[in-house]
């Protein structure tokens, strides 16, 4: 008797959850499609899920969002008659996402009486990645990002990525707007009897040897250099796809520095490290005006100060400052549509105090009505 219940129950909560599931009268052909193997270069994916409205009343497509950004959905916007069969389409980019993917899109679909039936429709695969899965013209990289990570200055760091030559021609490589601080050169793995420098032939493998020499640079603390690569001299234009890209991180070096210089160093000192801007009218801007002072012997050097956002802005005047002199640091939050919270900010000032390079002052404001 029991299971006669428990059966009865089971069978009960089935036809509800489908009477629930079906009560916009759609239904589609499948609700998740598995891609298999895909290559990383190989660009976008894409598969269509096809619906019918299967009820007797217009349907509409309220809402459709995948789980992540590398899975876009498009949808038809306009209501569908019923018997009219249409699709959603959703494309994967696999570029730079090697391993096995598995993503959601959450279908919300809205009928007569306040109707309204949420789908979730999936897609898989797998993403074989490639050696060389970048291009820039005819020039294949393994990686179009190099980072140096941190660099104290004076020091000079060598890195290197994979290259290939895809085409039917050989090519010069080469870079219009590096910088004096970056050398870069292309080095084949089996060079041919009298090839030039920096020349790769069909098929050919080899190395971008990328050098920081930090001494020739007057960046501190985050940087990166967007530089755009030429082949045979011509700039290859496609996009900010087809461009290479340096990150570093410049620090001061103090670890030759002697006890007698750290004695005689410069020392930081701000007025305050909390500032409060109170109430702020929604839209609007607010400044504010602190000291900084050296209250160390040697000068002062500001290497660099970050708002960490948009919308505060921090200037001043001179970035070297004296024995018992001072600076004025204005800090300046800018006319955003914020919304109406509470907002806390941090400004990281750096300079070459060696007892605190960095310090940080927390700023604090309300947007109001």
């Amino acid at each position: 008797m029991k299971r006669y219940v428990f059966f009865c129950m089971f069978f009960f909560c089935v036809l509800s959850s489908q009477a629930q599931r079906n009560d916009v009268g759609v239904v589609f052909a499948e609700e998740s499609y598995n891609f298999g193997l895909i290559n990383e270069s190989g660009g976008l994916v894409t598969h269509d899920f096809e619906f019918t409205n299967s009820g007797t009343s217009p349907i509409v497509l309220k809402s459709v969002r995948a789980s992540c950004g590398c899975t876009t959905p498009n949808y038809p916007k306009a209501p569908i008659a019923p018997g009219v069969t249409n699709k959603i389409s959703v494309t994967y980019n696999p570029q730079g996402r090697p391993g096995v993917f598995s993503k959601s899109i959450t279908v919300v679909i809205g009928g007569d009486a306040n109707k309204q039936t949420t789908y979730v429709l999936k897609i898989s695969g797998e993403v074989i990645r490639e050696k060389y899965p970048v291009k820039i013209g005819s020039l294949s990289l393994e990686r179009e990002r190099l980072s140096f990570k941190e660099i104290k200055k004076g020091a000079i760091l060598v890195d290197s990525i994979g290259v290939y030559n895809s085409s039917e021609e050989p090519f010069l490589v080469s870079f219009p707007n590096c910088p004096k601080y970056l050398s870069i050169k292309i080095i084949p793995q089996r060079p041919l009897e009298g090839q030039r420098t920096n020349y790769l032939y069909p098929t050919q493998t080899g190395i971008m040897k990328i050098t920081y020499n930090s001494k020739k640079s007057e960046q501190w603390g985050n940087h990166v250099d967007t530089l755009s690569v030429a082949l045979n001299g011509k700039i290859v234009k496609t996009g900010i796809d087809t461009k290479l890209f340096v990150f570093a991180f410049l620090k001061e070096n103090f670890d030759n520095l002697t006890a007698e210089q750290r004695l005689k160093a410069p020392i930081a000192e701000l007025e305050k490290l909390n500032v409060s801007l109170g109430a702020v009218k929604k839209g609007t801007g607010k400044k504010v005006a602190m000291t900084l002072k050296n209250v160390g012997i040697s000068p002062l050097k500001i290497r660099y100060v970050d708002s960490m956002c948009d919308f505060v802005k921090v200037t001043y005047d001179k970035n070297v400052i004296d024995q018992g002199k001072s600076v004025i640091l204005n800090i300046e939050l800018l006319p955003f549509e914020l919304p109406e919270i509470h907002f806390q900010k941090r400004i990281e000032l750096v300079t070459n105090d060696p007892s605190v390079p960095k310090q940080y002052i927390t700023l604090e404001w309300d947007v109001v009505k």
